[in-house]
C-alpha cells in the first residue's frame, strides 16, 4: 500500500441552496471558504483528491472530494 499523507486543505467553493428564508443583507457574492481534512490520495495537474476512509487491505477508499488547484488557498501537512 502506498502512503497517504494526512492533510488540511483550505479552499474556495461555490455555494447555494434553499434551506429556508435568509437575509438579503448577507454577502452571497463570494466563494465559501472550506476546510477539508483527510488523506491525500491523488495529485494531478488539475487538482487534489482527498479521501476520508481507506481500506488498508484492498487500497480502496470511500468518501472523497476533488479540489481544483485554482481553488486552493493553503495545504497543510498533518503529523
Amino acid at each position: 500500500m502506498k502512503p497517504y499523507p494526512a492533510v488540511e486543505v483550505t479552499w474556495k467553493d461555490a455555494h447555494g441552496g434553499d434551506a429556508g428564508w435568509t437575509s438579503v443583507n448577507r454577502d452571497h457574492g463570494r466563494p465559501a471558504k472550506i476546510r477539508t481534512v483527510g488523506m491525500l490520495a491523488q495529485r494531478s495537474k488539475a487538482g487534489l483528491v482527498i479521501v476520508l476512509s481507506l481500506d488498508k487491505g484492498s487500497d480502496l477508499f470511500g468518501a472523497y472530494v476533488f479540489i481544483p488547484h485554482r481553488n486552493i488557498i493553503k495545504i497543510k501537512g498533518l503529523s
